[in-house]
């Protein structure tokens, strides 16, 4: 009777604080908001800065100050991901980042638009053609991003 119970309580406490111990141990995982600095692509100008998060996902930032932020966000808390593949070219004031699966223009030192930043699909997968002028959930490609 009551060893049994003993037993059994002493059995339930210890999953306890062993799932306890689990959950700590995930949330205690560490995170690097800043991105490795090889994946990061400063413009000329030094006024626009992208991440190259992976060979789907870039970071675009705009700052005529030159301030940029790096605190993590809720969609990405980790940034310090191995650093895919890509390449950049600067040509007569357009940067360019190329990956396996876009390719972005941007027209170094303008403010973000439709005319001055714009991603194109290259793998020929769902994802075609974006530009900083979308701006509602009807235009095709809107990424659908947040702010603060």
């Amino acid at each position: 009777g009551s060893k049994k119970m003993v037993w059994n309580l002493f059995l339930g406490l210890l999953c306890v604080i062993s799932i306890n111990a689990y959950v700590l141990k995930y949330e205690q995982k560490s995170y690097e908001s800043q991105a490795d600095p090889a994946a990061v692509v400063l413009s000329p100008s030094g006024t626009a800065r992208f991440t190259v998060l992976t060979d789907s996902l870039v970071r675009m930032e705009f700052s005529s100050n030159k301030a940029f932020e790096d605190r993590p966000t809720l969609s990405f808390v980790n940034r310090k991901l191995a650093v895919p593949k890509f390449t950049t070219n600067v040509s007569n004031g357009l940067l360019t980042i190329s990956t396996a699966q876009f390719q972005l223009s941007y027209v170094d030192g303008q403010q973000f638009s439709s005319s001055s930043l714009k991603v194109l699909g290259t793998s020929g997968g769902a994802f075609k053609y974006w530009d900083a002028g979308m701006s509602s959930s009807s235009d095709p490609g809107n990424l659908l991003g947040t702010f603060r």
